[in-house]
C-alpha cells in the first residue's frame, strides 16, 4: 500500500489515501512537474505522518524525493521528529541532484524591474539575485536576453554558502526603444540542476503617464505655489515616465479630463457639480486620482 505527496505552497494529493496500485504510484512520480512557486516539505512530511496514522501496517516507510535547496525549517523538522516518535516511522532522503551537484549549485533566484511604470527610451534599472549552495565563493557568468537578444553578459562572484546559502545582487539598466509587451530572461552558466539557472520576466512599456495637476491656491511667487516643488518632480527629466500639466484652479472647469491617466488636486477647495460628476466616473473608468488637502479644503 502506498501513496504519493507532491510538494508545493502545501502538499497535492493525486490518490485520496494509499493505494495498491504500484503502476499507478509510479505514474504519478514520474509525471510530477518541477514547482515554479514555493514548496513546504515540512507540511508534506506532517502529511504523510498523518496519513500513516491511519494504517496498522507493521512498516512505515516515507520516501522524500527533493533538491533539499528550499522549502525546509530545520527547527520544525526537530519538533517533527519528537511528534512521530511513537510511529514505527522510517525516512529516507533521495536528493535529486545526485553526486556533486548536491553541493555544486548555483542559481538565479530573482529578476526584477525597480518599477511597473516603464516607458520607450527611459533607462530601468534590472535588479538580480543569485544564490551559491557550495561551501566554497564561485565565479559565474550570467547573461540578460530580452525579446531573443542578448543584452547583457558580466561575471558575478558569489560567496560561499554559510548556515545559509550564499547571496549576490547585480544591478544593471535596461532601455526599451518600444512600447508595448516584453518578455526577458537571465541565465546563468548551466551546472547539475539547470533548472535553477533561468529566471524569467515580462515588461510592459508604455507610453508617458499624462498627469493634470491641478493648483487650488496658485501664487504670484511661483516658489509659492501648491504645484512648484510637485511639478518639479514629475518633470519629465526627472521622473521619466510622466508627462505632466498645470493649471490654475480656474481652469479646472473648462478642462477635459480625457487623455489623462491622474489627475492630481492640490488645495483644491470646491468644484462645480458637473466637473465633480466627471471626475467621478473618470475614476469609476480607471483614472487616478491624487488629493492633496490644505487651508483651502474644508471637511
Amino acid at each position: 500500500q502506498g501513496t504519493v505527496l507532491l510538494f508545493s505552497d502545501r502538499p497535492r494529493e493525486p490518490f485520496a489515501g494509499f493505494t495498491g496500485d504500484a503502476g499507478a504510484i509510479r505514474e504519478a512520480v514520474e509525471r510530477a512537474t518541477l514547482s515554479a512557486g514555493g514548496t513546504d516539505g515540512n507540511a508534506a512530511l506532517r502529511r504523510a505522518a498523518a496519513l500513516l496514522r491511519t494504517t496498522e501496517a507493521k512498516e512505515r516507510l516515507v520516501l522524500v524525493y527533493s533538491d533539499f535547496r528550499r522549502g525546509w525549517d530545520l527547527e520544525d523538522l526537530a519538533r517533527l521528529d519528537a511528534e512521530v516518535q511513537d510511529l514505527d516511522l522510517r525516512i529516507a532522503l533521495v536528493d535529486l541532484r545526485g553526486g556533486r551537484g548536491a553541493e555544486e549549485n548555483q542559481g538565479v533566484l530573482a529578476a526584477e524591474l525597480e518599477t511597473d511604470i516603464v516607458t520607450a527610451g527611459q533607462p530601468v534599472a534590472l535588479t538580480v539575485t543569485f544564490r551559491n549552495w557550495a561551501r566554497e565563493a564561485r565565479r559565474r557568468t550570467f547573461a540578460v536576453w530580452v525579446d531573443g537578444q542578448k543584452r547583457h553578459e558580466q561575471p558575478i562572484d558569489l560567496p560561499a554558502a554559510g548556515a545559509s546559502p550564499g547571496e549576490a545582487e547585480a544591478s544593471l539598466p535596461l532601455t526599451f526603444d518600444q512600447e508595448g509587451y516584453h518578455s526577458g530572461q537571465v541565465t546563468l552558466e548551466h551546472d547539475d540542476l539547470e533548472a535553477d539557472d533561468t529566471r524569467w520576466f515580462a515588461v510592459q512599456v508604455v507610453p508617458p503617464l499624462e498627469v493634470l495637476v491641478v493648483d487650488g491656491d496658485p501664487q504670484l511667487d511661483a516658489a509659492r505655489s501648491e504645484t512648484f516643488y510637485l511639478a518639479r518632480m514629475l518633470a519629465p527629466e526627472v521622473s521619466g515616465n510622466v508627462a505632466p500639466t498645470v493649471i490654475p484652479v480656474w481652469d479646472l472647469g473648462k478642462t477635459s479630463l480625457e487623455g489623462y491617466d491622474v489627475v492630481v488636486l492640490a488645495n483644491v477647495g470646491a468644484m462645480t457639480p458637473e466637473k465633480f460628476s466627471e471626475l467621478r466616473a473618470f475614476v469609476q473608468q480607471g483614472g487616478g486620482l491624487v488629493y492633496f488637502p490644505g487651508a483651502k479644503v474644508f471637511p
